[in-house]
């Protein structure tokens, strides 16, 4: 009988630790550019808006003043929306039709230009060059795997996906 080297657990468990160290190592470029450009500048914009100010400096004592002054007058001007509301509103606004839009059109290009490696994932279902199939073929894939959740029992599939 022989003994496969490295087969122990406690060689299993050096080469899974040494893998993950690895994989950190990897990582750690993209982790210290991370850090260094947004979670340094979020930490410093959080601390200094919770700073007090005057008419012509910034003092660093903690206080709430900047939010109370920013936000004045919006409580008791309502129905109406105070100047900084509607910044905000208009801003989310923009926000969900940017991400609206880049749905749409990365969805798009990712399934025209993914559509051949349709008919390898799956033969049969649709003709990978006729752009209406592709797109009904996706539409049921998400709203089949969106009621899934909800059916008794799962959906049956017709062409063995």
């Amino acid at each position: 009988m022989q003994v496969l080297l490295g087969s122990d657990p406690v060689s299993l468990f050096m080469m899974q630790k040494r893998k993950s160290f690895v994989g950190v190592l990897q990582a750690a470029p993209m982790m210290l550019v991370f850090a260094l450009f947004f979670l340094l500048p979020l930490a410093f914009v959080t601390i200094v808006s919770a700073w007090d100010y005057n008419e012509y400096e910034m003092i660093p004592a903690f206080s709430l003043r900047g939010y109370g002054d920013t936000f004045e007058g919006c409580i008791s001007g309502l129905p109406d929306l105070c100047t900084i509301l509607k910044t905000y509103l208009k801003t989310l606004k923009l926000c969900l039709l940017t991400w609206s839009l880049t749905l749409v059109i990365g969805g798009y290009l990712y399934v025209l230009s993914d559509a051949h490696r349709l008919d390898e994932i799956a033969p049969g279902v649709c003709n990978p060059d006729d752009v209406t199939e592709v797109f009904a073929a996706i539409i049921s894939f998400v709203t089949g795997a969106m009621l899934a959740p909800m059916l008794d029992e799962p959906p049956s599939s017709e062409h063995g996906i």
